[in-house]
């Protein structure tokens, strides 16, 4: 009876990691970010010294042999992915009634946060990232038939050699044939993957293969061309359902500088059916790099002087050969360059004016930018303190001082909306435990928030958390007396 109301193994696990050092060969340093599936920590690997990650698995999971069994299966499969653009999995094990999972440590910014701080990314660059991204699940998925199932900007980490790599392949899926634990272990914790990200044949528990990353991915260029999720809603299943019946809303509705080569990519990545997808990893990096080419050639094209005075000096070196119309065609030439030099001269004013009028459209865009264009907005501005006359970049320092401040002023939300996500991940695992009856082990698992979560001193998450534990410590009372 006690173990039915959560005086078991999981309280102790909850207790012991209140005041969790060390687990395993890992001492551990600080808390690196909450997920879906426990607490991520920075720590040292006491053998060698070299610094890791090291992520906790909830009391939930912790206490499943099902999903024990094949979850440690799946780490030694994973130890096995040697792939620069996958963060390699170290082990897992078991120690003081603690699971944990080990991985190498990237340092390094996600998306998610880049596009927080800066703004959207440029086309060619957004480009390059997911083209590395799917590089590298091509070969997870050749080599090991490997699927991630979670790939999204937060699990996306850039380096500062500016190389990709990917997190938290700890949920991924191991594509075997006959699994009989597969609808066992989806009953395990909650819909694995993010509503926001998540293509719709996962969303209906079906049959996957890599092209459900493949629509994950789509969505994650989406979100990095335009700083918004393609869709969006009040609850999981209004987001969800937008995924199976809504089309691709266009990403130039937001961003006008896209080119539609670009979002026929999104649109075909992000296709409802599986087979309107692309075939394969490769034929998407084939029509990336095809799509890049042509993107950078349109830029090159329209920075390009309109006549070319090799050209002129050609047809001057041909005409000399024949001595007899040397003098018509020293006369031709002559008038034919001082048009040339006339047509220059107006070329490099028009540039001039067109330099200027640029300047002049930077300082009004940062004058009227949205919230979310305020990164796009800061780096514009260093572009014009670097390249301006003195007094725009006057005028763009003074500008860069007033977006700081608002951006400071607006920090404020931001920690507000980290705090409601943060209950809503929590809240997610209590309910978790409340329907095994565990309600014991939910009110100390918000202890454990309470008293570790980075957020702990927030008025809302205080609030929140001490009336989930008076609720828990009721139905505790409650089904004792029972």
């Amino acid at each position: 009876m006690d173990n039915e109301l959560g005086n078991s193994n999981e309280n102790t696990q909850i207790a012991t990691s209140m005041v969790l050092r060390e687990v395993g060969d890992y001492e551990l340093l600080n808390l690196l970010g909450i997920g879906g599936m426990g607490e991520v920590f920075l720590a040292r690997q006491k053998s060698i010294g070299r610094q890791v990650a090291v992520k906790i698995l909830l009391p939930a999971l912790a206490n499943n042999q099902c999903y024990l069994d094949r979850f440690f299966r799946e780490v030694r499969t994973l130890a096995k992915v040697e792939h620069p653009g996958v963060v390699m999995a170290i082990e897992a094990g078991f120690d003081k009634n603690v699971c944990f999972f080990s991985m190498m440590y990237a340092d390094g910014s996600d998306l998610m946060r880049m596009l927080n701080a800066n703004g959207v990314f440029d086309e060619r660059e957004a480009l390059g990232i997911i083209r590395q991204v799917a590089v590298a699940l091509d070969y997870v998925w050749d080599k090991h038939r490997i699927i991630h199932r979670d790939i999204k900007p937060a699990n996306i980490i850039l380096t500062k050699e500016h190389q990709v790599k990917i997190l938290d392949m700890g949920i991924s899926k191991i594509d075997v044939d006959n699994d009989e634990d597969d609808e066992e272990l989806t009953r395990v914790g909650t819909m694995i993957g993010s509503p926001y990200y998540i293509s719709p044949e996962q969303a209906r528990d079906d049959k996957i293969d890599f092209r459900t990353d493949m629509y994950s991915l789509g969505v994650t260029l989406y979100v990095m061309l335009t700083q918004k999720t393609p869709f969006n809603g009040t609850s999981t299943l209004a987001i969800v359902t937008q995924h199976f019946e809504h089309p691709v809303p266009d990403p130039r509705e937001i961003n006008q500088s896209l080119s539609s080569g670009t979002v026929a990519l999104i649109e075909k990545m992000m296709a409802k059916q599986p087979d309107k997808r692309y075939p394969s990893w490769r034929a998407l990096i084939k029509t990336i790099d095809q799509l890049d080419q042509k993107i950078s050639a349109s830029r090159q094209t329209s920075s390009q002087p309109a006549l070319s005075l090799n050209t002129l000096g050609g047809k001057f070196q041909s005409a000399m050969a024949d001595w007899r119309i040397f003098y018509f065609t020293a006369a031709l030439v002559i008038a034919v360059a001082l048009l040339v030099i006339g047509l220059l001269l107006n070329r490099v004013q028009q540039e001039y004016r067109f330099r200027e009028q640029g300047l002049e459209n930077i300082i009004k865009f940062a004058e009227n930018c949205s919230p979310e264009q305020r990164g796009q907005a800061i780096r514009k501005l260093h572009y014009l303190i670097n390249n301006g006359s003195a007094v725009q970049a006057e005028r763009g320092q003074k500008l860069l001082s007033e977006l700081h401040r608002a951006i400071r002023l607006s920090s404020a939300d931001k920690i507000e909306l980290k705090v409601k996500d943060a209950l809503q991940t929590i809240t997610s695992q209590a309910v978790q435990l409340e329907k095994q009856h565990k309600y014991a082990a939910a009110a100390d698992l918000w202890r454990y928030y309470l008293k570790n979560s980075p957020l702990h001193k927030h008025k809302l998450f205080i609030k929140e958390a001490e009336k989930a534990i008076i609720y828990f410590e009721q139905m505790e009372r409650d089904s004792r007396e029972y």
